[in-house]
């Protein structure tokens, strides 16, 4: 479209509008139906409130992890390394996934990956918002749509400096398990490294270690400022709808820039974490896991309490032949893989070693409860980080032998502020995931009714 002669400073390309001003600054525009580009989006809040999600892979031993019935929460064998967090836990039994089984043609662990936390089928299976036929399926994909803690990223994470910090313990490579996305084709990458995380996230709390970004934030104005009042000449040159989207735009650049002004703050614990990883320490090595989930929960456990993020994920990615040598355990045996060990159990394979990996990632939940209870919150050093937050574990599978997305393991940790009554265990037999999330986002103070797939969901899981 030729650019209107009455609108100062415009620049219209293929793909986007700009405003241009002062020095080469350029602002990009939303969707004007003035002028036919694109539609900006605007979110919510909720307070400091913190979800952070921890995610293991190939599920658990169901027959040793479900733990007794009745609303008292009594640790299974497979939770006993939680024992002493009870009154932090509430632990969720029951849960599906249900729409992983929307994708006929998948291979289970492709599905079960990408649906765990969209509750969407694969983009590439719905066509104008519809599930093809199961003849017409991909058998691997994108996820057609967010993961929850990008839903939860867009807000209450639009403040501070990281809309949501994403650690892969054993690298950021994913492959199937690419679990986390900002939208339907959209993935998020996670850092696999601990120290490209130390340096991205601590270097500008620590004085004797400036960064670009620092250096970015002391010499910049502000970008609406520089456009020399094009944006206002264009405000009333529009329509009525369109100026209300730019409205919100403009909203939308400035919550930009006070994330880019905020360096953090937090409460009294804030500060630099000691990072225990050697100097070549080699993020791809799986021998090296150990140290890298204690590094990376660490870290995290930092981003929140200096308010550098208010939505975290630990994903544990190595879901194929991590062989834990740390554990001292016949890890894999004589099998081939981790992989192939966890299929044989339910043929007769032995157990043991597979609940002992299994107890270890529980160790690492406890260890990262443990931190943000530990962690003192608020400016007068009275409160607990963890009363604030939510942490949710969870695996793609319930049964990883049989890949089974039935009976997730669902351990949920936090006061969210005081909306969650934790020591308790809740019996949800036949909720699906996307109920789970719906209920998930109700503690955030949102009043959703389904996440994902609205078919395979019927209202919040009551929490």
């Amino acid at each position: 479209m030729a650019r209107p002669a009455s609108i100062p400073n415009l620049r219209v390309t293929s793909r986007r509008t700009f405003l241009r001003g002062a020095g080469g600054i350029a602002i990009a525009l939303p969707w004007l139906e003035s002028i036919a580009t694109r539609r900006a989006h605007a979110g919510g809040t909720a307070g400091n409130a913190g979800y952070l999600q921890f995610i293991h892979p190939q599920g658990t031993l169901v027959d040793r992890w479900a733990p007794a019935a009745g609303n008292a929460l009594v640790l299974s064998q497979m939770l006993q390394p939680l024992a002493g967090l009870e009154p932090e836990l509430v632990v969720v039994s029951g849960v599906a996934n249900t729409t992983s089984g929307l994708n006929q043609m998948s291979n289970g662990h492709n599905s079960a990956g990408r649906t765990l936390l969209t509750c969407m089928p694969f983009a590439d299976n719905l066509s104008n918002g519809a599930l093809l036929p199961a003849d017409q399926q991909v058998d691997n994909g994108p996820a057609g749509g967010p993961s929850i803690d990008q839903v939860l990223a867009d807000r209450i994470g639009t403040s501070t400096p990281y809309r949501s910090v994403d650690f892969g313990v054993g690298g950021a490579e994913v492959g199937e398990y690419q679990m986390q996305w900002a939208g339907a084709n959209d993935p998020v990458t996670l850092e696999g490294d601990p120290l490209l995380a130390f340096d991205r996230l601590f270097s500008d709390l620590d004085p004797e270690m400036p960064t670009t970004m620092t250096r970015l934030r002391a010499a910049r104005k502000s970008v609406l400022d520089t456009v020399d009042g094009a944006f206002g000449q264009l405000t009333v040159r529009v329509s009525a709808a369109d100026r209300l989207r730019l409205e919100a735009h403009a909203e939308k650049i400035r919550e930009l820039e006070d994330r880019l002004d905020n360096l953090g703050g937090g409460g009294a614990s804030c500060g630099v974490p000691v990072l225990e990883v050697p100097p070549d320490f080699a993020a791809w090595d799986p021998a090296l896991d150990d140290q890298a989930a204690k590094a990376f929960i660490d870290m995290m456990v930092m981003s929140f309490a200096c308010d550098l993020t208010r939505v975290g994920t630990l994903q544990f990615t190595d879901y194929h032949d991590p062989h834990f040598p740390w554990l001292g355990l016949p890890i894999p045996g004589t099998y081939d893989s981790w992989h192939t060990m966890i299929h044989e159990v339910p043929n007769g394979g032995d157990p043991a070693p597979v609940q002992g990996a299994m107890d270890w990632y529980m160790l690492q939940l406890a260890y990262l409860i443990t931190s943000l209870a530990n962690t003192i919150d608020g400016p007068d050093g009275t409160g607990r980080l963890l009363d604030r937050m939510l942490v949710v574990s969870l695996s793609e599978f319930g049964n990883g032998g049989t890949h089974s997305t039935q009976q997730l393991p669902v351990v949920l940790a936090g006061q969210v502020g005081g909306a969650l009554a934790t020591g308790r265990h809740v019996a949800a037999e036949g909720a699906t995931s996307g109920e789970l999330f719906a209920g998930i986002l109700g503690l955030f103070g949102f009043e959703d009714q389904c996440f994902g797939w609205a078919e395979e969901c019927s209202g919040p899981l009551g929490l």
